[in-house]
């Protein structure tokens, strides 16, 4: 029975969905990946949603330290906490007006600052999510 708990135990906390990123792997920019999406609003001049989550390939990073800009305006972090092992975070910003392009910038816990994607919605493009 005792074996069984522990077997349990550890089934949950291996299939939490958070990374353990840390030590000198947090100031590693090979260790991020990034999922950008910029939703438009057909019908107006703003956007509906701007989003970047990170992750380490497999599970989403949740750094408080990690901050990530687009077109130098700082996006906020929302971590949310959802079943009781799993947490949905992404970075966003309330600025949501309509520009030429995107320029996305990640800063690490020891303060570099790196490109993250350049993007120039086409035309084509502008009633489509990306």
């Amino acid at each position: 029975m005792k074996n069984l708990k522990l077997l349990l135990l550890l089934l949950i906390f291996s299939r939490c969905d958070v990374s353990t990123l840390g030590g000198k792997a947090v100031n590693d920019l090979s260790k991020y990946k990034a999922t950008i999406l910029i939703e438009t609003n057909n019908k107006k001049e703003d956007l509906r949603r701007i989003k970047v989550s990170l992750s380490d390939g497999d599970k989403q990073i949740i750094n408080d330290e990690v901050k990530i800009l687009v077109n130098n305006i700082p996006m906020e972090l929302y971590v949310k906490d959802e079943l009781y092992y799993t947490k949905t975070s992404f970075y966003t910003t309330d600025s949501l007006s309509k520009k030429a392009s995107y320029y996305f910038e990640i800063i690490l816990p020891d303060s570099t600052k790196h490109a993250l994607a350049f993007i120039k919605p086409n035309e084509a493009y502008n009633l489509t999510k990306f």
